[in-house]
């Protein structure tokens, strides 16, 4: 969900990589930050390993589903 900008108070959905793509640089971001030795293939690991995943679809469909920042670090 996002802040919807024709109205402020509200929340709208969207979709898609342009949406999810600042969510999770910010995920990885926060994660690298404290350890810049983390090898990248580690960190998509993580991602991969604790995303939950939204519903009986398939991973090409909706992606890996929902990332649980909390939980990787």
């Amino acid at each position: 969900y996002s802040l919807s900008a024709k109205n402020p108070k509200a929340y709208v959905t969207q979709t898609g990589t342009s949406m999810s793509a600042p969510f999770v640089s910010g995920v990885i971001a926060s994660y690298y930050s404290p350890y810049p030795e983390a090898h990248p293939m580690r960190i998509k690991s993580a991602l991969i390993d604790y995303a939950q995943s939204i519903k009986k679809t398939d991973r090409n469909a909706q992606g890996y589903g929902l990332l649980l920042k909390d939980i990787i670090f």
